[in-house]
Order: structure tokens, then C-alpha cells, then sequence
């Protein structure tokens, strides 16, 4: 990557840092919690739990 790339790349990520809802309505996850960040397995097992339980949790409604 050029320098002048990444000093872009750099200004995005603070700027996101900053505003972290705009993070998540540009698809970058992880930033509020508002997506989950499916590259962490973990929050990826965890999102997968939660949906299973909301489907058993309208099933049993």
C-alpha cells in the first residue's frame, strides 16, 4: 500500500474509532456492537447462540 493510501486507510479507521454507529451503517463491524465481528470466533459462536434462542424463543411463544 502507498503511503498516501494508507494515511486514507488510517484517517478512516480514527474517524470510525469517533462514530462508531457510522462504522456499522458502512458494514465495518466491532466498532458498537451493533454488528457482530464474525472474524473474532467467539462473537461469531456467540451470534449464532443468540439467534438459535431468539428462533426457540418464538417457537415457545
Amino acid at each position: 500500500m502507498t503511503g498516501l493510501a494508507q494515511l486514507a486507510d488510517d484517517l478512516v479507521d480514527v474517524q470510525l474509532d469517533r462514530f462508531p454507529t457510522a462504522a456499522s451503517l458502512l458494514g465495518r463491524p466491532g466498532r458498537d456492537h451493533l454488528l457482530p465481528d464474525y472474524s473474532d470466533p467467539a462473537e461469531a459462536a456467540y451470534s449464532v447462540a443468540r439467534a438459535w434462542a431468539a428462533i426457540h424463543r418464538s417457537r415457545m411463544a
